[in-house]
């Protein structure tokens, strides 16, 4: 995985303008709710969200110090869908509710990571990760859900690979990063993965970043009406007359049901500086995304502080429409950490919601803001939870009932959480 990038990443993709929801994790009452709090001589901090039911994954083998890599969890038809990778492993392993046991995806040699899932259209779910076979690398798209088969693609390069996966209607769509010829421009590429009476059907490899773009770790969300939105990094020098640094631009593109580009792609930044940690949640004419950001000399500065943003873009039939102002979402002289992510709202006006990490000494607190309709803050921001930890604590969606679902790894193994969060107000 890169440097920057979480401990435990959760994806929600492919939701369509809003997750499935799953059956209910069952209330657990011989476990308090501040369970996931922080230590008893920590500071006490009044929280807004309560634990309404847990469930445990079933194997040691995901334990925080077992070499776990990445963890994923996406809602569906079928209940909530978990996968994992190991350090070493030679296989993903592969749980979901109600299952006792759980299963493994990929079995033989070669090393596997960083998985991502998402959910298309018809609830069918797909994974997609990074393999390292005999000192090459290579992404996989799997599913379960059909006709057995995978899509396999080959990575020049040894380092760096990042995926994004989103459902297409009734496919999904892979995207990812490679370097180019000199002079080293990155590319985004796509490929629509589809499900064939004899199994997957591996579509053409698209670029979608323009050429002249440095472009790298690409988002996919999956829009209403069978489309997707692909965003991405752009690295730029800046002018040695304002800086001696790189600045990020972030861009997007929207991808049609054939996985084409839809439109020219837009810059939805505007200003000089530094982005990174890209979330996004769609809906029918928007997508709203969330990021952190520093200033232009905090280029490699991707650990603690800079400042949790969120941006409006508009959808539109021949593309993406414009992106409004990024607005600043966390408060002024905290410590953010990590990478934000950006859901369905809690508060009745709201169009979405940003959840981030900030750090306040040896104690990490969750935070959540509503948006409006214009991608602009609501309220003031509120601490959810607090985590001892960095293992799994922001939500990986929530869902038509205002409950965040988190996927959080322990010393003993991994969870399901619910919780429950009053709109900000009330």
């Amino acid at each position: 995985m890169r440097p920057w990038c979480l401990f435990v990443a959760l994806a929600c993709a492919g939701c369509r303008g809003g997750c499935r929801r799953p059956p209910p994790v069952e209330a657990d009452a011989d476990v308090p709710g501040d369970a996931l709090g922080p230590r008893r001589d920590a500071p006490a901090v009044r929280t807004a969200c309560r634990v309404a039911g847990r469930q445990g994954i079933p194997s040691r083998d995901v334990a925080s110090d077992a070499g776990l890599e990445a963890l994923v969890a996406a809602p569906g038809d079928g209940g909530v869908s978990v996968f994992w990778s190991l350090s070493g492993a030679h296989a993903l392993g592969r749980w979901r509710t109600g299952q006792r046991a759980v299963g493994a995806v990929e079995a033989g040699a070669g090393e596997r990571s960083d998985p991502v899932l998402a959910v298309n259209a018809h609830g069918a779910l797909a994974a997609a990760w990074i393999g390292a076979r005999l000192g090459a690398r290579e992404h996989v798209v799997w599913t379960g859900d059909g006709p057995a088969g995978r899509c396999v693609g080959a990575e020049g390069r040894d380092e760096g690979l990042s995926l994004a996966l989103a459902g297409l209607g009734p496919s999904w769509l892979v995207a990812w990063d490679e370097e180019g010829p000199a002079p080293a421009a990155g590319s985004v590429r796509g490929q629509v993965v589809s499900i064939g009476p004899a199994g997957l059907l591996c579509g053409a490899q698209r670029t979608l970043s323009p050429a002249a773009h440095d472009a790298a770790d690409p988002l996919a969300v999956a829009l209403p009406g069978g489309r997707a939105a692909v965003f991405w990094l752009t690295a730029r020098d800046i002018d040695a007359t304002e800086s001696n640094d790189t600045a990020t631009d972030v861009w997007g593109v929207l991808v049609g049901p054939t996985g084409a580009p839809v439109g020219a792609p837009l810059r939805v930044t505007r200003t000089v500086d530094h982005h990174f940690g890209l979330g996004a949640f769609a809906a029918a004419d928007a997508v709203w995304i969330s990021l952190r950001g520093g200033g232009p000399s905090d280029s490699e500065g991707r650990g603690d502080g800079g400042e949790v943003r969120a941006v409006r873009v508009d959808l539109g039939p021949a593309g993406l429409l414009r992106a409004g102002d990024l607005a600043v979402v966390s408060d002024d002289g905290a410590n953010p950490t990590g990478a934000p992510r950006v859901t369905r709202a809690l508060a009745p006006g709201a169009a979405a919601e940003v959840w981030w990490r900030e750090r306040h000494g040896e104690r990490v607190e969750v935070r959540h803001r509503s948006l409006d309709a214009s991608g602009r803050p609501m309220g003031a921001a509120l601490p959810a939870w607090v985590e001892p930890s960095m293992a799994g604590a922001l939500p990986g969606w929530v869902d038509e009932r205002s409950q965040a679902w988190v996927a959080r790894v322990g010393a003993a193994g991994a969870e399901l959480v619910r919780f429950v969060c009053p709109a900000p107000g009330r």
